[in-house]
């Protein structure tokens, strides 16, 4: 079954719940713009954008994505997590983007994204982890998604 595509992605973005509060204390970015969208093959787009609010460059950002159906189970399509890997150099207090990665995942049953895990990696290689709820809420206000069921 075809959609237009501007019709599946108000349902992509309908069907989550929109996140609260803002950001994470010490986090070394901002994701500014995380717009997943349906494309006319049925695959998941993803649009995205963060700004570097750490006071080092840094050379990648890793985002671990998860995805759900529109009852906020977690879906399998394609497997569970997608990695997402973006190279730099970020320079420190900088943005990039919107980015637009294309077919992110190929499974029409996808109707929410959330960000399960954030790592950064700067220029010396050394790393900056953040998982779970914390990964999530580096997701802007306007932006952020919480598509578990049970909404934690």
């Amino acid at each position: 079954m075809k959609f237009g595509g501007g019709l599946v992605a108000v349902l992509l973005l309908a069907a989550c719940a929109g996140g609260g509060g803002g950001g994470v204390d010490g986090a070394p970015l901002q994701i500014t713009t995380f717009a997943p969208s349906i494309s006319s093959e049925g695959d998941v787009d993803l649009a995205l954008a963060f700004s570097n609010t750490s006071g080092r460059d840094f050379k990648y950002v890793e985002l671990r994505l998860a995805a759900y159906d529109v009852a906020g189970r977690r879906v399998a399509g394609g497997g569970l997590d997608k990695n997402v890997t973006l190279s730099g150099p970020y320079l420190a207090g900088k943005g990039s983007g919107p980015i637009a990665l294309k077919g992110v995942w190929v499974a029409s049953d996808i109707r929410c994204l959330e960000v399960s895990q954030a790592k950064v990696t700067f220029l010396d290689y050394s790393t900056q982890i953040l998982s779970g709820p914390s990964a999530n809420q580096l997701v802007a206000n306007d932006s952020r998604r919480v598509c578990h069921a049970d909404g934690g």
